[in-house]
């Protein structure tokens, strides 16, 4: 029972949220739309921020089962270094086209959400790490520290991420991922 009304919360939440935004929505709003009393929803989550943390999260890890399914697929460390970085933004369009609002579950001031981010950055870190110390043991692709790698290449791909990902012209998005692509595989290849 406690697990269906957590549901049942989570995903009246979620409405809200995809139709108001993470401050419009109250846990007086949540509960009425989950057809549950204040107290019930209090019983589940101590806050609202709560809610959101566990929402964004879920959205977070959608996006890092796209990225290891991408790491694990057909082809070379090349193809699968694209497909795992392609399945990332694309997962955060997906996110952001599911309401006018989808994008308060991945970037927004909320603690919540910040909380949830700092989980997925390190959880992706490690996930782009592992996959490029494969590819070196494999020598197939080359550098010096698998550290400072890992971190310019999250850093170099950034502005595929949420808040900046969703200022650009979604016909842009494609193209200049590719573009980005080409640059560092050619930069990690082996010499």
């Amino acid at each position: 029972m406690e697990i269906e009304r957590k549901e049942l919360i989570l995903k009246a939440a979620e409405r809200l949220l995809a139709r108001h935004g993470w401050q419009k929505t109250t846990v007086a709003g949540i509960a009425k739309e989950a057809h549950v009393a204040v107290g019930s929803v209090y019983l589940e989550f101590n806050s609202k921020t709560l809610i959101i943390h566990e929402l964004s999260r879920a959205k977070y890890a959608y996006i890092l089962r796209k990225m290891r399914r991408a790491a694990l697929s057909q082809g070379g460390y090349p193809e699968r270094f694209t497909q795992m970085l392609n399945a990332r933004t694309e997962g955060f369009l997906e996110i952001l086209d599911t309401s006018s609002h989808g994008h308060d579950l991945l970037h927004s001031h909320c603690e919540g959400v910040h909380q949830a981010r700092e989980f997925f950055i390190q959880a992706q870190r490690e996930l782009l790490a592992d996959f490029l110390g494969a590819a070196q043991d494999d020598e197939v692709f080359a550098f010096d520290s698998l550290a400072q790698t890992t971190q310019a290449i999250l850093l170099a791909y950034s502005h595929f991420t949420p808040p900046t990902l969703f200022g650009i012209p979604r016909e842009h998005v494609k193209p200049s991922l590719m573009a980005m692509h080409n640059l560092v595989i050619s930069g990690l290849k082996q010499k």
